[in-house]
């Protein structure tokens, strides 16, 4: 994943094409590198287990 992530950013950075691409096709880029994008998602997965113990 951390590849995935470090060439999906160098596309996003590198090259100005994509971006442009993306903006005529009226997508907005919101990209987070792989280390942060992980500490958000186990933050997330900490949340739906609580969210799901008051569910029970």
């Amino acid at each position: 994943m951390a590849e995935f992530s470090r060439r999906l950013e160098s596309l996003l950075t590198e090259d100005e094409s994509v971006p442009a691409m993306l903006d005529r096709m009226g997508e907005e880029v919101i990209f987070m590198g792989f280390p942060e994008a992980n500490e958000d998602y186990a933050r997330l997965v900490d949340r739906m287990r609580s969210a799901l113990e008051l569910l029970e």
